[in-house]
């Protein structure tokens, strides 16, 4: 009989955390919904001015791909992302992602601040595991181009942004870049 309370007991306890994960769970799945269908919208190049607000609800979606404890250590991570405070980023953005391997936008961060600190092939390995859990993922793909150009990989560099601007044809950054790049290689 005390072995069964134990249990009950237990079980009890475990049905808050239960409730949570499904909860989350639930936001998940609503959150890719909505990014399924902010990707099909951005692949219409004719919606002018709302692709700016599509693309920025994409990025505000993987802003808060985590549990809110995650996303506000990642907004706190964020704001340390400035000359003089990238290491105090650095740690808290290792920290998150030791807790949580599944938040995409803790490596992109992290891959940002990496670059920021001339850590290319750090940054290049975080983008990696960017494009593992959201392949759409077109700000990583432009930074992967970035950094390759950089190392002079033109013909990489290219490979990147195009499949970024595949994601989100409306990057006139991305655009540009690629112009520039196939003015050095016209033969790519």
């Amino acid at each position: 009989m005390r072995v069964l309370f134990v249990i009950l007991v237990l079980l009890a306890g475990l049905a808050p955390v239960a409730a949570q994960d499904n909860k989350a769970r639930a936001v998940l799945a609503q959150q890719q919904e909505e990014l399924d269908q902010l990707f099909g919208k951005l692949q219409n190049k004719n919606i002018g001015s709302e692709a700016l607000r599509t693309e920025s609800r994409i990025w505000a979606l993987w802003m808060a791909g985590g549990t809110d404890a995650e996303n506000k250590t990642l907004e706190q991570a964020t704001i340390y992302m400035v000359p003089g405070q990238f290491e105090r980023s650095l740690s808290i953005l290792n920290q998150l992602i030791q807790q949580t391997q599944a938040f995409p936008e803790a490596y992109n961060k992290r891959a940002t601040l990496y670059y920021l600190m001339g850590k290319y092939d750090e940054s290049l390995a975080d983008i990696v595991s960017v494009l593992e859990l959201e392949p759409r993922h077109f700000g990583a793909l432009s930074g992967k181009g970035m950094i390759l150009a950089r190392q002079g990989k033109t013909r990489e560099a290219l490979v990147s942004y195009r499949e970024a601007l595949s994601m989100n044809p409306h990057m006139f950054g991305v655009i540009a870049a690629i112009k520039q790049l196939e003015q050095i290689e016209p033969d790519l």
